[in-house]
């Protein structure tokens, strides 16, 4: 019997826009933000759906503690796109 492997990771990008916020963060704040894309990146349906106006990119948002983020998933769920955090 072959092994059962689990279903591939998203890969999880930012948009431009939050570069000077990831320079900013300490090390504490990167390892909760990690937290929370790993979990975005294991189920990218994690978070529940944003109301957006028609035509829009659907938005979710995933909250865990003190980490918020807002991220929209790719039509074969392999790329998260990642466009504001909270930390």
């Amino acid at each position: 019997m072959s092994p059962r492997h689990e279903g591939r990771r998203a890969r999880v990008v930012f948009t431009p826009e939050c570069d000077p916020y990831l320079e900013k963060l300490s090390p504490a704040e990167l390892v909760r933000l990690d937290r929370a894309l790993v979990a975005i990146s294991l189920d990218p349906t994690i978070g529940p759906e944003r109301p957006t106006s028609p035509g829009q990119v659907p938005l979710r948002e995933y909250s865990e503690g003190r980490t918020r983020t807002i991220y929209h998933v790719s039509v074969l769920g392999t790329v998260v796109v990642v466009a504001y955090f909270e930390v």
